[in-house]
């Protein structure tokens, strides 16, 4: 299928905030930098995963093989959360062993053990793939993808507002002692299928749009954004990889406004061979993320001197976020080279590895 190049750009752009937001969290750990970091990092989580949930329901439809859906979702999503485990097993020795002078097995271990709840200790950014498996699952064994774009905006709402309630309510329960409620977070997907839902309606209804709309639409879901962020709770502090949404109206206002922000963006912004790229690899870039998640921003942020100024501290997120997603260029030429099965690609040949299961090509999903 060819590439829509308005999404790859709303992509490209909310990979960005991914690195953004997470060396900013880093900097919220500083004292000098504490409450303007925290004020950047609550405004870009506000809508930045709700929006990665949405485009991905752009496409879905109903599923009638499900058990080579089941397969094939398994080797787009679960194979490259464990193919970055094992990619990060090395960098966690040599983690470990520079920071205390210990390999610490058992704590690479202890993480390693935590894939069986779909808790992906060794590279926690890899969360977004188990909730999306889920959610595409749950989607499709309960045939919620309706051909009436209507029913997907009103049962996507629905879910959004009843897996909210449902964790405030469930908060801290265990199955058996270890063993949460969200385990896979099974729980936070019902809130993303309410996105991927809304976003499965969204895209339907934009090819009804006049471009010269969406010049208007930016600005003005921006200003409004702001506002909201501004006057109704500037400190909704929300967080879907640990299930934490604040208040339910900013949570709601927050991620629909800049949702329709971020897709109007990305079709007033010229196509560009860069972020084609990012565009094309977002899932190998969410995996390479955790590379500086884990192992570099802390440190990096230690080290660069203190300035309590916002407009220094958003110049040197922005620096070093594009620096971060420069370095991953080369591994992702590599891994999309020799190994683009175990990361995001299973039915592309190499030479290395052949298609993981090419008989699914010739299911019809």
């Amino acid at each position: 299928m060819k590439r829509i190049e308005w999404i790859d750009t709303t992509k490209a752009i909310g990979m960005f905030l991914v690195f953004y937001g997470h060396y900013i969290e880093d900097l919220i750990e500083l004292d000098y930098s504490q409450d303007i970091a925290q004020l950047q990092f609550n405004f870009i989580y506000a809508f930045h995963m709700p929006m990665f949930f949405a485009l991905s329901g752009f496409f879905a439809k109903k599923v009638t093989d499900k058990k080579a859906y089941t397969k094939k979702l398994f080797l787009q999503r679960i194979v490259p959360v464990f193919s970055f485990a094992i990619l990060f097993i090395p960098l966690w020795m040599v983690y470990n062993a520079l920071d205390t002078g210990q390999v610490l097995w058992a704590n690479i271990l202890e993480k390693a053990a935590m894939y069986a709840v779909g808790n992906p200790q060794l590279d926690f950014i890899t969360w977004f793939l188990i909730c999306l498996f889920t959610t595409e699952l749950i989607a499709a064994f309960l045939n919620l993808v309706s051909e009436k774009k209507w029913v997907n905006l009103m049962s996507g709402m629905f879910f959004i507002i009843f897996g909210y309630y449902s964790i405030q309510y469930t908060d801290g329960f265990t199955i058996f002692p270890g063993l949460h409620l969200n385990f896979w977070y099974i729980q936070e997907s019902i809130i993303a299928l309410g996105f991927y839902l809304i976003g499965n309606w969204i895209f339907y209804s934009i090819k009804k749009i006049k471009h010269w709309v969406f010049y208007i639409s930016t600005p003005l879901t921006l200003a409004l954004l702001i506002l909201s962020f501004t006057y109704i709770d500037y400190t909704n502090k929300v967080v879907m990889a640990t299930s934490d949404h604040g208040q339910i109206i900013p949570f709601l206002l927050n991620a629909f406004l800049g949702i329709i922000f971020m897709i109007s963006l990305g079709h007033i912004i010229p196509p560009n061979r860069v972020f084609k790229f990012i565009g094309a690899n977002t899932l190998i870039l969410l995996g390479l993320n955790g590379v500086f998640y884990h192992f570099i921003n802390a440190k990096l942020a230690a080290l660069i001197p203190s300035h309590d100024s916002f407009l220094f501290i958003t110049l040197q997120c922005i620096i070093v976020s594009v620096f971060s997603i420069l370095i991953c260029y080369p591994v992702i030429t590599l891994l999309n080279k020799y190994v683009p099965q175990l990361f995001g690609k299973p039915f592309a040949d190499g030479p290395l590895l052949k298609p993981l299961h090419i008989s699914i090509f010739n299911k019809h999903t």
